[in-house]
């Protein structure tokens, strides 16, 4: 959650969560985060993850905000020991590292140093633990050597030998921070320094759980905190930063007086006494002290006494209380601002303002001077960054207060909501959200489905043959005309040609070009392109290879006949013969779309399966990258931004009653541009004309030729971000180069050789709808959702994985709290590449060191998991860390890394040679324990042929008996199985 950070008068910190759609007050309110009696706060800098507070005296606190993911600390000692004749293995020589140190043995470690408390907010975790991972230690966790000298990772055997002499294990314990959403001072070594003002940002140019945090002390020097991570949040130690010199005299300045920092870039400015500003560049992740000092300008050469700084704005107030505005330019190769020693500042407002604070969007807050309440500035966007007006924030205490301070830096709100100008705007919602969840409207929405239901089940079997209007007139069928254009391939070019399509329930017709058997339409599934601007429909016809695909001049006209075609296929799926099992299969295109795919369907005349690829498929709204299903129909997705969403159990893409939901869902997208130009003699670099190998002057990434600097979007549910497009690099020579069209491009390479070069534009643009069917699950960031297949004691196990590679239990999930209820952390040893769920009893993980661990989810806060040897099989199986899926049913596991499958045995610890196949991306299992295949097509394997090599540990595999897609497979980057 996103806060708003305040200081009252009375040196008390609040906070106010930042919703921008509040279901009512409450999720809203202004909340005190008092400290103890001896602290009075003046200021507060916020980062997303964690708030730091200054004290009137010159103490800095910590306030870690509560989150889905422990904070932990993993510290390990080294217990080294060396052989003797006679009394076996004992204590080192003292000329031998000593019997506990660090890896390198040349830090001694003290056991009972480790047993006191550790530092203030942590506590110990669990008591000392051997590593036991089998590819590198013995079953008691030793690993051998011939001596300690030059030993490294590569020097140790995991078995011991007649040659080794020494030995080593590694005691391994965690620490935990356990003080979320409290004040706690920083360490006591810090007492000897003291401070007058904070600055925290660049959330953007530090590894991820990183931040800037600098300080000036009341020494004139500044400060920056050194070691903030995730798992260390206060840091490890203070850094001093060079002082500024005067331009003039190089004489050092010791009078700063503020500090600020782009919440998401390095951009540190200072202000010094006589109203003077200095930025200190060069700041970046590998170098965070910066290298220089410069001056800038200030606005129309004014003392400034106020300074805040956004993503692309920086805000400035100067002596005589004018408040100035100017826009900040972004070189996005080096992430830093080009022009701060250029700035061209407008002014704004007369007066009023004495403390001013940005959003990562660059939206403003500030402390009015004269009354001392909170304002905002409305109407900032991109056509006018500078916003419209300020507007006094209403606090609805029971008693008036006064502010001294304001932190908004945390936050990534892109507008000002409404709430915060009108309290009644969230009164009216409450009363609509109540409206909506009243009992008795509920009751009447699921006595229309259970009709809904039953009226389908009796009309199925009924077939209507004649169709009587009032007049008495008989076969009148009721068709839809619609305009549109056949794409054909002619000379191997696409070519469009007009067609007028007449449409009923039970005739598909291209008028003057053929007739569709519509009981052979399997699906429909739109898409969008650039070169000229069409939107596309693809209907794929059974024992067809190719799909028949329609261009449209409009969105509209295209949805109104892929609503007719899927009300085809959704008549033919109800009235169809159906097996009990409900198999079915979720896909998801490199588009974003969804499609449900119905597996259940059987041959009437025979009574066996269809094939898959003549299976029938529906659209379901909403836009993601990933998806899973499992037990009682829940589904779950994961859209490009990480935003977790659950699908209404009530929605059935089978069902034709058009239920009201109104969940908002949104999601963002970088659109990649890519120019291409070749070199002409006598003229250098020229645009590139036509197209050869497939290439033209202007390529969308994964969409093929665009028009240059293209404004259309796929649908009325994406709209643009960026004002326009801008170069990935902000450098106009920031050219690739290769010498084939079709080849390796690389930056600078050639510049006098390479016959063809390229550079990025790109944009953003963002999905939205308020009447979506999936409901949003706040959490972290997600890389990969899994639905349990068997439900658990009426609850179906959900388990996500972070993008940092932590795992979360979602708790309370069923068909009727299908969000559930809140997050468990499964904590791990080390970050997680890939994840299975074996039912709802077991998880196996891949590990980032590709180890495979697993263990039962009866308790998953304990960190306690059992090891897979993979030493097992003659060969290595090697795991990538960044394209890796494990699955499997019972004891069987199957391990894709790459385009590679591997079948592990975990019961009788065997495991297969490699089975290569072409663009392997993805493998799930559904619930029969069927696997199921993503590459250049899907293909679901329904038994493997297995045959043991003499060693007994290892196998060939290869499939007996598989059920193969070839048509649908090649737009499609994610797919799950029930």
């Amino acid at each position: 959650m996103e806060f708003i950070w305040m200081v009252a008068e009375d040196g008390i910190p609040w906070r106010m969560p930042i919703l921008e759609e509040p279901k009512d007050a409450t999720q809203v309110e202004w909340e005190p985060v008092p400290c103890s009696a001896s602290y009075s706060i003046r200021q507060i800098a916020a980062s997303s993850k964690t708030a730091f507070a200054l004290d009137r005296s010159g103490r800095i606190l910590m306030l870690v905000l509560p989150t889905h993911i422990a904070l932990r600390q993993k510290i390990e000692v080294y217990v080294n020991q060396r052989w003797y004749p006679l009394v076996k293995w004992r204590r080192p020589l003292p000329t031998d590292r000593s019997e506990y140190s660090d890896e390198s043995g040349k830090l001694r470690r003290d056991l009972e140093y480790f047993e006191d408390s550790p530092v203030d907010g942590w506590s110990w975790e669990e008591p000392w633990r051997t590593n036991r991972d089998p590819r590198s230690f013995d079953d008691q966790g030793w690993q051998y050597a011939i001596t300690f000298l030059g030993a490294n990772s590569t020097n140790w055997d995991r078995q011991c030998k007649r040659h080794h002499f020494v030995r080593r294990k590694i005691l391994r314990r965690h620490m935990r921070f356990t003080q979320h959403d409290k004040w706690i001072e920083f360490s006591p070594e810090d007492d000897s320094k003291m401070f007058v003002e904070l600055a925290c940002g660049g959330a953007e140019i530090m590894e991820d759980g990183e931040i800037l945090l600098f300080a000036l002390g009341t020494d004139g020097n500044i400060y920056r905190r050194a070691g903030i991570r995730t798992n260390i949040p206060n840091g490890t130690e203070w850094c001093q930063l060079p002082k500024i010199q005067n331009p003039s005299t190089n004489e050092e300045i010791d009078d700063v007086t503020l500090l600020a920092i782009s919440p998401t870039l390095g951009t540190l400015i200072c202000i010094t006494w006589d109203g003077k500003m200095y930025q200190r560049k060069g700041i970046s992740c590998a170098i965070p002290n910066g290298a220089i000092w410069r001056q800038i300008p200030t606005p129309k050469n004014r003392a400034v006494i106020g300074l805040t700084i956004g993503t692309e704005a920086i805000w400035c107030i100067t002596a005589d209380g004018m408040v100035w505005f100017a826009r900040l330019e972004i070189d996005r190769r080096k992430m830093e601002h080009t022009n701060i020693e250029e700035l061209n500042f407008q002014e704004v407002a007369k007066s009023g303002i004495c403390r001013i604070s940005l959003t990562k969007n660059d939206q403003v807050f500030c402390v009015g001077s004269e009354k001392e309440v909170m304002e905002v500035r409305t109407g900032i966007d991109s056509s006018e960054p500078s916003g419209k007006k300020f507007e006094v924030m209403k606090y609805e205490g029971n008693e008036k207060k006064r502010w001294i301070s304001i932190c908004a830096a945390s936050s990534n709100l892109s507008n000002i909501p409404k709430y915060l100008l009108d309290p009644r705007v969230l009164q009216a919602r409450q009363e609509i959200f109540q409206f909506k969840n009243t009992f008795w409207r509920k009751q009447i929405l699921e006595s229309l489905q259970i009709s809904n239901d039953k009226s389908w089940e009796i009309m199925k079997d009924v077939k209507i043959e004649k169709i009587s209007d009032d007049f008495g007139c008989e076969n009148v069928e009721r068709f839809r005309k619609i305009k549109a254009q056949l794409v054909v391939f002619g000379d191997g070019q696409r070519q469009m040609r007009s067609v007028n399509l007449r449409i009923s329930e039970a005739v598909f017709e291209i008028e003057g070009e053929r007739n569709i058997d519509c009981a052979m339409i399997l699906s429909s599934f739109s898409g969008f392109q650039r070169l000229p601007q069409k939107y596309l429909l693809h209907i794929l016809v059974k024992n067809e290879a190719q799909p028949i695909s329609f261009a449209f001049t409009d969105e509209s006209s295209r949805n109104s006949c892929q609503e007719i075609v899927d009300n085809i296929i959704r008549s033919y799926i109800t009235t169809s013969a159906r097996n009990s099992l409900g198999q079915s299969m979720w896909t998801i295109s490199n588009s974003g779309s969804v499609r449900w795919h119905c597996l259940a369907e059987m041959d009437p005349k025979f009574e066996k399966e269809i094939p898959l690829s003549d299976t029938r498929s529906l659209t379901v709204p909403g836009n993601f990258e990933s998806i899973d299903c499992g037990a009682n129909r829940l589904v779950w997705a994961v859209n490009f931004a990480g935003d977790l969403y659950s699908l209404h159990p009530r929605f059935d893409p089978l069902s034709t009653l058009d239920h009201t939901f109104e969940y908002r869902q949104t999601d963002e997208l970088r659109h990649e541009l890519y120019e291409y130009q070749k070199s002409a003699i006598f003229r250098g670099f020229v645009t590139f004309q036509g197209q050869q190998k497939g290439v033209s002057a202007w390529m969308s990434k994964n969409e093929g030729a665009a028009p240059q600097f293209y404004s259309g979007l796929a649908s009325k549910f994406w709209t643009w971000i960026d004002a326009e497009w801008r170069l990935e690099d902000s450098d106009e020579d920031s050219w690739e180069y290769s010498n084939e069209i079709d080849g390796n491009f690389e930056i600078g390479v050639g510049k006098g050789e390479g016959k063809i070069r390229r550079r990025c534009w790109i944009r953003r643009a963002k999905f939205e709808t308020n009447k979506s069917v999936w409901a949003k699950v706040e959490g972290p960031s997600v890389k990969v959702v899994r639905v349990a297949k068997v439900e658990n004691q009426n609850s179906v196990t959900v388990i996500t994985l972070t993008r940092d590679g932590h795992l979360l239990l979602r708790l309370g999930v069923n068909r009727e709290n299908f969000t559930g209820s809140s997050w468990s952390q499964i904590v791990t040893d080390s970050p997680i590449t890939a994840f299975h769920i074996q039912k709802h009893e077991k998880i196996w993980c891949i590990t980032t060191e590709s180890l495979i661990i697993w263990k039962t989810l009866v308790d998953t806060e304990q960190d306690v998991w059992n090891y897979l040897d993979m030493n097992l099989p003659s060969r290595k199986v090697v795991v990538t860390q960044k394209d890796a899926d494990i699955c499997g049913s019972n004891d069987i596991l199957y391990l894709r890394s790459r385009n590679v499958l591997f079948r592990i045995d975990s019961a009788n610890l065997t495991c297969s040679d490699p089975y290569p196949m072409e663009n392997l991306r993805q493998a799930v299992v559904n619930l029969q324990g069927q696997i199921c295949l993503l590459g250049s097509n899907i293909s679901i394997v329904n038994e493997w042929k297995v045959m043991l090599y003499e060693d007994k540990k290892t196998t060939i595999i290869q499939p007996r008996s598989m059920n193969r897609a070839m048509n649908f497979g090649k737009s499609i980057i994610c797919i799950a199985m029930y």
